[in-house]
């Protein structure tokens, strides 16, 4: 027996079987391209602009300076995040922070005023664009209720649609509805 047949008669042996034929494969779809935004989960934005400020005062002012900036946070009509004895804070090494929620032009009238207040350490004024919901979201809405009619017929998919439609509607109302709202945080810290 030559090599080839008895490799061969090993191999019926051992119980191989001819190798199958290639099976034909399934039809190759073309990928429907698609937006790259689409499908983008969108968060719920609840401040168009985070501030932050940081005040250094005088360890002997800090008591004052305090109460003053209470005051002012009060009059602009501020509501804490936190309440202010949750706040952090600690009278013997002189420091508070606190965390309010104003309107932009309240938020900008307090804010001079707690800068006169001491030395600026650090000041940030980050508006909270989302990038993508005010050009995607308004248009993807206006798709979705267009569209929404011609699936009648197809009760699962208006379903979806509608859950799809009801996300981003909330997602508008929220960011519509903070686009004058500012979360300010603010660090008061005694000198030593």
């Amino acid at each position: 027996m030559t090599g080839p047949a008895l490799l061969a008669l090993l191999a019926s042996l051992a119980g191989a079987s001819r190798p199958a034929a290639a099976q034909p494969s399934a039809p190759a779809y073309a990928a429907v391209p698609q937006p790259k935004d689409w499908m983008r989960l969108y968060p719920m934005r609840q401040y168009g602009a985070y501030w932050h400020l940081q005040l250094s005062v005088p360890a002997k002012r800090y008591a004052k300076v305090r109460a003053q900036a209470l005051k002012t946070l009060e009059k602009a009509g501020a509501r804490h995040t936190v309440p202010v004895d949750n706040s952090i804070s600690d009278d013997k090494t002189h420091y508070q922070q606190f965390s309010v929620e104003l309107g932009r032009v309240q938020a900008a009238k307090a804010l001079e005023a707690l800068r006169k207040s001491g030395r600026v350490g650090r000041l940030a004024q980050d508006d909270n664009r989302l990038s993508g919901v005010e050009a995607e979201v308004p248009a993807k809405l206006a798709k979705l209720r267009s569209e929404r009619e011609r699936l009648a017929g197809a009760p699962a998919s208006a379903e979806a649609v509608g859950e799809i439609l009801a996300h981003l509607s909330a997602v508008q109302a929220a960011y519509d509805a903070s686009r004058d709202r500012v979360l300010l945080n603010i660090v008061i810290e005694g000198e030593r």
